[in-house]
């Protein structure tokens, strides 16, 4: 199924749900359904995205995205404040999904998916609308040189299996960095969700604790789109989750008494929390590979929101000391930030492309790499590239890298890359 596809699904389930939910059953089952169907509907846009634009906008892409999504929470925010009753609250909330279905026709597939799907004319009408929007030239008899030339590398890797989220877990390297983001994510999204639903306890004015611990997340984008591209993606996440774990590890020297106190230390975990988040979203996309990348992400999400399920009965805990919450979110963070220190930097590498791709990437990480505090070189990064004996991908790579590829791997090079990367005009 395309990620066009399956995104129109889940938003129509959801609207679904969400607008018949009239009984107490009949809300679970609705609810149980959108929570199944909400971390694709989320995570499958957020892939194509990545999957199209250059690695230059990566990072403004995914600070865009997730300003967004605060825009989105600072609205439910004036909703819930005039509309009290919840059952309305959900139906207004879900309405603004119907936008998917009027833009569906304008939403464009992903080149890559297209490509290992061996869909060629597809991906030639796309790269058509990418030259005339970018007032440029395509010559599509490149590409069917290329094609022709790699017809048996391009059959070996697309037309032998039709690949499953076990594909993410056969080889020992993509086994580990897929546990490792999924646990990452895990913390990102339990803890950001907690303190979401917790920050309102740490005030006297709950709607006001909230806005702020909305507002909060502002210049936390705004530090991912400004560091992400200098510092990489791997030292942030993890001084991120460090620093944040440790604002909320705090809140257990506070008295009670000091509510100020605590949603000051609540509010900096949160900033932290949120930047983490945006630079683990742009981790899973650049770590996957595109054969599995729909699928990875969409594990990492499933996995998430399984465990996030556990943190409003955490919450309760408030009730015998307000800080224990905290600390337990506090707790978590500390270990996923240690634990990212386990991932490889992806600063200016090209997405891999086959499970081999996502195998070789990171493989020859050393404990030296691991405690490595400055990030490397974009020039010199351990891209796919230089541990795949410097494969091609379709991706931003541009001439450069189609003048290293292999003769052997399978690439799209000239015009077509070229095009590729300026797709973020779009």
């Amino acid at each position: 199924m395309s990620q066009c596809t399956a995104l129109i699904l889940c938003e129509g389930h959801e609207i679904d749900c969400v607008g018949s939910s009239l009984a107490c059953f009949r809300f679970c089952v609705c609810r149980f359904i959108v929570g199944a169907t909400y971390p694709a509907a989320w995570s499958l846009p957020f892939t194509v995205a990545m999957e199209i634009i250059t690695p230059k906008y990566r990072a403004a892409f995914a600070t865009a995205a997730s300003i967004s999504y605060n825009l989105g929470a600072l609205i439910v925010v004036g909703i819930a404040y005039w509309i009290q009753n919840w059952r309305e609250l959900a139906l207004a909330t879900c309405v603004p999904l119907c936008y998917v279905f009027v833009f569906w026709c304008f939403m464009p597939e992903s080149p890559r998916w297209l490509l290992t799907r061996r869909r060629i004319p597809e991906v030639q009408s796309f790269l058509y609308k990418v030259a005339r929007c970018n007032s440029t030239r395509f010559e599509p008899q490149q590409m069917e040189k290329i094609l022709k030339e790699h017809d048996k590398d391009w059959d070996n890797i697309t037309k032998t299996k039709n690949y499953s989220y076990l594909d993410l877990i056969r080889s020992p390297n993509l086994r580990k960095k897929t546990f490792l983001l999924a646990f990452i994510n895990c913390a990102n999204l339990s803890v950001y969700l907690g303190l979401s639903y917790y920050s309102p306890s740490l005030g006297t004015n709950p709607f006001l604790s909230y806005t702020l611990s909305v507002l909060v997340e502002i210049p936390a984008y705004l530090f991912v789109f400004l560091v992400a591209d200098r510092l990489g993606r791997r030292l942030p996440t993890v001084g991120c989750l460090l620093v944040g774990g440790g604002a909320l590890l705090a809140t257990a020297l506070v008295s009670s008494d000091h509510s100020s106190t605590l949603l000051t230390l609540g509010l900096i975990g949160k900033l932290c929390i949120s930047a983490s988040f945006t630079f683990g979203e742009i981790y899973e996309q650049e770590l996957f590979p595109t054969v599995v990348r729909s699928q990875g992400a969409s594990l990492t999400q499933y996995v998430s929101n399984a465990v996030a399920c556990v943190f409003p009965v955490v919450n309760y805990l408030g009730e015998a000391y307000i800080a224990y919450p905290v600390i337990i979110f506090g707790a978590f963070s500390v270990i996923a930030g240690i634990s990212a220190l386990f991932l490889p930097e992806t600063l200016g590498a090209d997405l891999p492309q086959t499970l081999l791709d996502g195998e070789n990437f990171g493989r020859d990480m050393t404990w030296k790499d691991v405690f490595q505090v400055c990030p490397a070189c974009p020039t010199k990064a351990r891209t796919p590239e230089v541990l795949n004996n410097k494969r091609c991908f379709l991706s931003g790579g541009g001439g450069r890298a189609a003048d290293n590829a292999l003769p052997d791997a399978p690439v799209v090079t000239g015009a077509q890359t070229s095009l590729l990367t300026e797709t973020g005009n779009l």
